[in-house]
This record gives structure tokens, C-alpha cells and sequence, in this order.
């Protein structure tokens, strides 16, 4: 089993996704051997697009603050064909084994020139209460 990416933000009105990814894109480089380039990053819904360097590949990335579900796997689906995307990252919270299994369906059978990345993450509330 892989070790788990733990995310210690709360995705709100002050810190969300689009600042956890320029603060922390170099995470995603090392997790999956891609040369991901910042200044490509365009938020789209229920995640970002960003390009790679080499072959100039488009990824969409998917961050689940909630438990993955079969919900998050679709909207990969949908935001992979609308973005024309060439690969995918999926930052999955607590994945079941049936959905690890759909997803890597789904990557082969793009075909070998679409990559699948699976990173699992844990979102640690840092809010304090009072």
C-alpha cells in the first residue's frame, strides 16, 4: 500500500484548491514523475487542467475533499472528454477497492497514451475549535 498524501487545509472561502495546488504543485511532480507547469493550471469544475511538459499532455486533476465515490469517478469521465484531456490525477479520499478498479479500467481502456495517476489523500480539518 502506498503512503497517503495528507492535506492540511480547509478548502473554503480563504484557501481553496486553486491556492493548495500553486502552493503545492511541486507534491503532485514527485507523486507521479510528471514535469507539471504552474503557470498552465486553469480550475475547471471539481478540479484543474494543467500541462505536462513533455508531449505537451493535458491532465485534469481531481481532488476529493469528501470520501471518493462514484460521483467523482463520472465527473473524471465528463472532464476528461470535455477538456480533451490526455491523462488524469485523481487525489482520492478514502477509495474503495471497486472504484480503484473502474478507474484503472477507464485508463486502459483510453489506450496506452492516456495516463492514470492515483494519489491517496487524507484532508486534515486544521480549523480550531473554540
Amino acid at each position: 500500500m502506498t503512503e497517503k498524501l495528507t492535506i492540511m487545509a480547509n478548502f473554503d472561502e480563504h484557501y481553496g484548491l486553486e491556492e493548495w495546488v500553486r502552493d503545492n504543485l511541486h507534491i503532485l511532480k514527485i507523486k507521479t514523475g510528471l514535469k507539471l507547469v504552474l503557470e498552465t493550471v486553469e480550475m475547471v469544475h471539481d478540479g484543474f487542467i494543467v500541462k505536462n511538459e513533455i508531449l505537451d499532455q493535458t491532465f485534469f486533476v481531481k481532488c476529493d475533499k469528501e470520501k471518493s465515490d462514484e460521483y467523482d469517478l463520472g465527473c473524471i469521465v465528463i472532464e476528461c472528454a470535455i477538456q480533451e484531456a490526455q491523462g488524469v490525477i485523481w487525489l482520492a479520499n478514502n477509495l474503495e477497492s471497486d472504484l480503484r478498479t473502474a478507474f484503472n479500467w477507464f485508463g486502459n481502456a483510453l489506450g496506452p497514451d492516456f495516463e492514470t495517476h492515483i494519489i491517496d489523500i487524507e484532508v486534515k480539518n486544521t480549523n480550531k475549535q473554540c
